[in-house]
């Protein structure tokens, strides 16, 4: 597979709106990989997404994790890689 971090992804919202993304990195959090999603749409950067690939029946796709405690120990792990890098 093509390193994440080299790919930009659309995702589509439910009410069709498509939204494009690049990867900001893979980040793993007790035993399990998150992909942080960072827009190319938002005009202030700020628009960032915790997701998790996931297999379907139609390949992988891209899981929005929902739960706050995740999401945060998420992003503050990429925030420090990010600050090192």
């Amino acid at each position: 597979m093509a390193d994440l971090r080299e790919m930009t992804f659309e995702l589509t919202a439910p009410d069709g709106r498509v939204h494009r993304f690049r990867c900001g990195g893979v980040i793993p959090v007790d035993g399990t990989e998150y992909v942080v999603l960072l827009s190319l749409d938002a005009t202030d950067g700020s628009a960032v997404l915790v997701t998790r690939l996931v297999q379907t029946d139609d390949g992988l796709s891209f899981e929005i994790v929902e739960d706050e405690e995740t999401v945060g120990q998420v992003y503050m792990r990429f925030a420090s890689v990010a600050k090192e890098e």
